[in-house]
């Protein structure tokens, strides 16, 4: 008789859901609930609670909204890693703003998803992926990553000449 194959156990991921809006949190919570490899500690509207929720429940990973009210979620993000530089911030939102991509990644977020790109299975390997130290980005930041870097070629004139041509 050959002995059954060995399983490893996995520790599922501890992950603080944050966005101001109830209705995506409920489904980010909903996604998220059947997932073996995921742990929710919670789901908060603000950025305030963000902190004192990551503080208290040390989630492995936050799952960060850019836009909140009060402290927004690149401040979050930057105070939640100044405290505890082992939690890491994925960041989940709408906004495919260059500058904002930049200022998330700038205070310490490992990744950024946009909502309309990914699904639940993608965000479960993101989460995985930036839990093992990997970065994360879905098409549309890295489309904005790569504005930025192009504009950042540019002088001031040209842009202000490419910013007339692109108003028409």
């Amino acid at each position: 008789m050959t002995p059954e194959p060995h399983s490893r156990t996995v520790k599922p991921l501890r992950v603080l859901i944050v966005d101001d809006h109830p209705l995506m949190r409920a489904g980010l919570e909903k996604a998220l609930a059947g997932e073996p490899l995921v742990q929710l500690v919670n789901a908060v509207g603000d950025g305030e609670s963000a902190l004192s929720e990551a503080e208290r429940s040390a989630p492995d990973v936050v799952l960060m909204d850019v836009n909140l009210p009060g402290v927004d979620g690149v401040q979050a993000t930057r105070r939640m890693r100044e405290k505890n530089p082992n939690i890491v911030v994925l960041a989940l939102t709408m906004h495919d703003e260059p500058h904002l991509v930049q200022a998330m990644l700038d205070a310490g977020a490992q990744g950024y998803l946009l909502k309309t790109e990914v699904g639940p299975a993608e965000l479960v390997s993101a989460l995985e992926q930036v839990s093992r130290g990997e970065r994360v980005a879905s098409p549309g930041a890295q489309r904005a990553l790569r504005q930025r870097e192009a504009a950042a070629v540019l002088s001031r004139r040209e842009r202000e000449v490419l910013a007339l041509v692109a108003d028409g």
